[in-house]
């Protein structure tokens, strides 16, 4: 079982396997200690919105190989939150088998809903996002164990969510 810290280095190194045997991020990891494993500039970053409801949490890029898009590490107070990297080199059947995750829940890409397209393993520390089809893996995450409801509360990206329908709608 991964210590915590071993947990920056299965994400930089797309391991699902360790990470589903892991316990997450340390929580209460210091930002400078994860972007410097990462080669990242904490100084150098971004804010947005984690949680539900909304909580304002800044995030620091980071260029991690094996991955095609951009790393994100997310921090509030000085502490790392998530860290996020899109376009993972990663297949649908490494993720598939995991087996089930404690989760899956729509997510907004762009301006489309993917339904269950966000594969949660809250007890693990990591969830995986899928495209519409299931035929890409769009982005990896870790994050300190939780449960689904406390990814959801504190960790979960603000613009993932989609309104309710109206009542009776």
């Amino acid at each position: 079982m991964n210590d915590g810290s071993d947990a920056v280095r299965d994400f930089a190194a797309r391991d699902l396997t360790a990470l589903a045997g892991g316990g997450g991020l340390d929580a209460g990891s210091p930002v400078g200690e994860v972007a410097g494993r990462l080669g990242a500039d904490p100084a150098v970053y971004g804010r947005h919105f984690l949680g539900r409801p909304p909580q304002e949490t800044f995030w620091c890029p980071a260029t991690v190989g094996g991955f095609g898009g951009p790393v994100k590490i997310w921090f509030r107070d000085g502490r790392v939150v998530k860290i996020e990297g899109e376009w993972p080199e990663l297949t649908p059947d490494a993720v598939a088998a995991l087996g089930p995750p404690d989760a899956e829940l729509d997510y907004l890409r762009d301006v489309a809903i993917v339904p269950e397209g966000e594969k949660v393993w809250a007890a693990h520390g990591f969830a995986v996002k899928m495209n519409r089809s299931g035929r890409q893996v769009i982005a990896l995450s870790v994050f300190p164990t939780t449960t689904v409801e406390g990814f959801e509360a504190g960790i979960r990206g603000a613009g993932d969510y989609r309104e309710s329908p109206a009542p009776g709608a």
